[in-house]
């Protein structure tokens, strides 16, 4: 239903987030959406480059914060790829992310993340 609404009403630029991964690769192929893979844990990561193969080319991730460092950046990270990160409430810690350059960071204390932008 979600692919058939996206096609009628001709959305451009939405992005699809999930851990259904063959779910949304086979939306984003049909309505033209970008697809968004979430990654959790060290499993998921492991599964995920099995069927990466398979599935429509990334146009981002969502990705666990303590899964993000340089080998994974360099891994997951390419020209086109955005890597979001979740649920980071730490201002060390996403000083680190950003550091690492994620494009994102999803907090649920942003007031305190704020102040990073003046440091």
């Amino acid at each position: 239903k979600l692919t058939n609404l996206l096609i009628k009403h001709k959305v451009k630029n939405i992005k699809i987030c999930g851990h259904e991964w063959k779910m949304i690769s086979q939306i984003c192929t049909e309505s033209g959406a970008l697809p968004y893979y979430t990654l959790k844990n060290k499993q998921s990561v492991i599964r995920f480059k099995k069927l990466m193969p398979h599935l429509k080319k990334p146009a981002g991730f969502s990705v666990k914060y303590n899964l993000i460092d340089e080998k994974f950046m360099k891994e997951f990270k390419r020209k086109s790829t955005e890597i979001w990160t979740w649920t980071v409430n730490d201002a060390k810690e996403a000083k680190r992310l950003s550091l690492l350059k994620v494009d994102g960071i999803i907090s649920d204390n942003w007031k305190n993340l704020l102040k990073l932008r003046w440091q």
